[in-house]
């Protein structure tokens, strides 16, 4: 049986990408503990491509199946894209994995793409079983919000974005996992600490959040634990 393999794309080239991916940072370390973590994360030197993700995925797929992909992204109706809206994963991409479950943090607007996803077959090979997303926005504060206004707002939204991905990594399947980050989402709201418009651009996520395809996936990660 092949080693089973995750990738983690995070984008950082303007105030809402710079906000997921300092809170996305541990997502990494939380996944690689027992499997292999393909990472790819703008820096001021180099942004993340198309081509990068693609060829990165082509290789290591000699020795591993990607089961889990987690993406935060500007979206679209065609996929996702990073700096000057070049794509960054679209639909020949997923099919490099295998039975997957994606977690992509981006505005996914009619929901088309993930629709698309979830249909996508290599040859008799289903190649993503469910999508966790946003439909039409997923909002997030500016830096300037953060730094005058709500400080305490940077460690509440690390704690949003790993959410997304530790029920998954408790063999929840994808419908508790959803459950459970409205569940946690709900948490924050009722934190004192926080400021009103900080529970406004909660309030604002939870009623977007669902998944597409199979609710009753689970995470082939942890099934080989």
């Amino acid at each position: 049986m092949n080693s089973k393999a995750a990738i983690v794309v995070v984008t950082a080239h303007d105030g809402p990408t710079k906000r997921i991916s300092k809170a996305s940072v541990r997502i990494p370390n939380l996944l690689g503990k027992s499997k292999i973590v393909l990472q790819y994360r703008d820096t001021k030197a180099k942004k993340v491509r198309l081509h990068d993700v693609y060829v990165g995925m082509t290789e290591l797929r000699r020795k591993a199946e990607f089961v889990f992909g987690f993406f935060a992204a500007h979206g679209s109706e065609r996929g996702l894209h990073g700096a000057n809206w070049e794509l960054l994963l679209e639909l020949q991409t997923c099919k490099q994995f295998r039975d997957a479950v994606l977690v992509l943090c981006s505005c996914l607007k009619t929901g088309r793409f993930p629709d698309e996803v979830v249909k996508l077959r290599a040859g008799t090979r289903l190649c993503v079983r469910s999508v966790i997303g946003y439909r039409e926005k997923m909002r997030v504060p500016g830096s300037t919000f953060i730094e005058k206004l709500d400080p305490r707002f940077s460690d509440a939204l690390q704690e949003m974005i790993e959410a997304h991905v530790l029920p998954l990594l408790q063999n929840k399947s994808v419908e508790q996992a959803i459950k459970e980050i409205k569940a946690k989402l709900y948490e924050i709201l009722t934190r004192n600490c926080l400021s009103q418009e900080s529970r406004l651009v909660i309030s604002f996520n939870i009623p977007r959040l669902q998944s597409w395809g199979d609710r009753k996936a689970r995470l082939p990660l942890v099934c080989e634990r």
